[in-house]
Parts: C-alpha cells; sequence; structure tokens
C-alpha cells in the first residue's frame, strides 16, 4: 500500500507547501518538520540542509490534463528518508481523458 505520510493528531499540515505554477496548475512540495527531522537518523549537516528544501512529491496541471507524482520517502524512520522511493523512478505520470478536462 502506498502512503505518502503518517498523520497522526500531532502532525503538523505545514510539511506541505501548495504553489500556482500558473492558472489551472500546482505544485506540492515536501518540507520536514522539525520533529520529523529529529526523528530521522539524518545527521546533523543532513539535518540542517534538509530544513530548508523543499522537495517535490506532485504537480497538478489542469490545463494539460495530467498529474505527476514524484514519489520520495517522507517517514522518518526509513532509512531513505528524503530520498526517491524507487531506484529507477524520479516520476509516475497520470494523463487525463482530454474529454472529461473537468476532473482537474
Amino acid at each position: 500500500m502506498a502512503r505518502a505520510f503518517e498523520m497522526t493528531s500531532s502532525s503538523p499540515i505545514n510539511d506541505l507547501t501548495v504553489s500556482e505554477e500558473f492558472p489551472n496548475c500546482v505544485n506540492v512540495e515536501y518540507t520536514p518538520s522539525p520533529q520529523k527531522l529529529e526523528a530521522s537518523t539524518l545527521n546533523d549537516e543532513e539535518k540542517d540542509r534538509a530544513s530548508s528544501v523543499r522537495l517535490k512529491l506532485m504537480l497538478i496541471n489542469g490545463r494539460d490534463n495530467y498529474l505527476c507524482i514524484y514519489p520520495i520517502n517522507t517517514r522518518p524512520t526509513h532509512s531513505d528518508f528524503l530520498k526517491h522511493k524507487y531506484s529507477k523512478i524520479e516520476s509516475i505520470t497520470l494523463e487525463g481523458n482530454r474529454s472529461h478536462s473537468s476532473l482537474f
């Protein structure tokens, strides 16, 4: 089962940043919270870098009718925290049916 985030009542919502790239297209990015960085096995230098980086998770393009997913490990206890989830897959693109553009 695919799981992007462990959601608990204490999980901050500010791990995600949603920004409009252009009309009808949004970018979703992830920056780990200080709590997740503290729970990770990253060394201090990696934690400092990770605290200011935004990792792209998803691009939702309604104009061109596609969704692009960038699978990364967001669980702080995972050995590949903040790295690509799959060794040979950088992104997964799902194209919509042009006749159903109202889906986006």
